[in-house]
């Protein structure tokens, strides 16, 4: 963390949201917002690239890497579009560029249908437009929505994700080249 600015946390709705901050002042901002299952660990390599020129920040999502993980919330897609809202606010930030993936995408694009005018431009990849709290009646692909509904079931979700390591699986299927060890 120290090489890319050092670990920060910002108080947002009563829990703390960890973020890796460049500090490069002047300087266009860049956003990064990641997916699931990761954290701002993912953008380690694009903070180093994109620092000199950028003022890179790229959070932890709540309940996610080394942001709280309140038992109490329901994590959905308006929680996490939630929570990165109050987190742009508490840092007061502005002529953001958002980059975003996977779970990022219905949070980061519900902050900028929100906030406009605080949004500069998007950059989108491998993630999903429309935000669905409710996933038994979504549109999504059968077995995405199948296997999102047994992540989010109390026991089964469990096992799925830490005694199977199905979420390992999972992404791998969707990746076209094998992940290595120390990327999984």
């Amino acid at each position: 963390y120290e090489e890319n600015g050092g670990l920060n946390y910002a108080i947002v709705n009563g829990h703390r949201m960890a973020y890796i901050d460049n500090k490069v002042e002047d300087k266009p901002l860049i956003l990064l917002l990641h997916g699931l299952p990761d954290h701002n660990f993912l953008y380690r390599d694009v903070i180093r690239i994109l620092g000199d020129e950028y003022r890179v920040i790229a959070l932890d999502h709540i309940g996610y890497g080394l942001s709280d993980q309140p038992l109490e919330l329901e994590y959905s897609f308006t929680t996490l579009s939630e929570y990165v809202d109050g987190f742009i606010s508490v840092l007061e930030l502005a002529d953001i560029n958002l980059v975003i993936t996977d779970v990022g995408g219905p949070a980061g694009l519900g902050f900028a249908a929100n906030n406009p005018s605080l949004v500069k431009s998007i950059t989108l990849f491998e993630t999903i437009w429309e935000a669905v709290d409710d996933l038994e009646n979504s549109n999504y692909a059968p077995p995405f929505q199948e296997f999102l509904l047994n992540i989010r079931t109390d026991g089964i979700g469990e096992d799925i994700v830490i005694n199977q390591n199905q979420m390992i699986a999972f992404l791998d299927q969707l990746t076209v080249s094998t992940m290595t060890p120390e990327v999984q």
